[in-house]
């Protein structure tokens, strides 16, 4: 319906306006059309304190002018119908946010989980049962360390293993502990390490001999 607008006559009390019935039936046709319709413009709808687009799949948009800010007031909460418990919003490469399962932030215990690290305080942990640990520079990055490196627990830690063992230990002062129950092993390949250095000892397991380098050259310790 378009609007009907009152004939309020050429001057006051002249008689050619509309009679008070008319001019107030079209008041209340007015009115039912406003109450009837659904916000300015034909694509959203409010009832009470929801708007929702009356378009299938259709957008809300909130477009501010100018240098202006959709300010929403967080001072009680802001929920995501449709959640993961904890999930982290991101921001994907359309500009939508998102949630994931893979990384989530639990705010009563402090703790970040992302994948299958958790971070917590000053600790990172592996959430996997046996799952290692990987830390991987780019190139020729090196993972570097400002300050001391300890176990958590006294002589039940291992630096290297029988199958990944450190190629070179470079170190002004190597302390090993005295007790006879530690046990300490050389590296014992068959053949002499590669890109050696004076000063290297290892156990040729081939020649079982201790050898060291001096001078250039490997020599027998005994």
């Amino acid at each position: 319906m378009a609007k009907q607008t009152v004939n309020l006559g050429s001057s006051a009390n002249d008689g050619t306006g509309d009679p008070l019935r008319t001019a107030f039936d079209k008041i209340n046709d007015n009115f039912d059309e406003i109450y009837g319709a659904s916000a300015t413009g034909t694509n959203i709808d409010i009832s009470g304190n929801k708007i929702t687009s009356t378009d299938t799949n259709g957008n809300l948009v909130l477009d501010t002018n100018g240098t202006g800010v959709v300010i929403v007031d967080l001072s009680t909460k802001l929920r995501l119908d449709a959640h993961t418990d904890h999930a982290v919003l991101y921001m994907d490469a359309d500009g939508d946010v998102s949630h994931d399962a893979r990384m989530t932030w639990n705010a009563t215990t402090g703790t970040l989980a992302v994948e299958d690290l958790s971070i917590h305080a000053s600790t990172i942990s592996s959430t996997t049962t046996n799952e290692s640990i990987t830390l991987d520079p780019a190139g020729t990055g090196h993972v570097a360390i400002a300050s001391d490196l300890r176990p958590t627990d006294d002589a039940q830690k291992s630096l290297g293993s029988a199958t990944k063992q450190w190629l070179t230990i470079f170190g002004g002062t190597i302390t090993a502990s005295t007790s006879v129950s530690a046990g300490h092993t050389l590296h014992n390949p068959g053949t002499a390490p590669a890109s050696p250095t004076n000063g290297m000892i290892y156990y040729d397991s081939t020649a079982h001999k201790f050898k060291g380098r001096a001078n250039g050259a490997w020599v027998d310790l005994h």
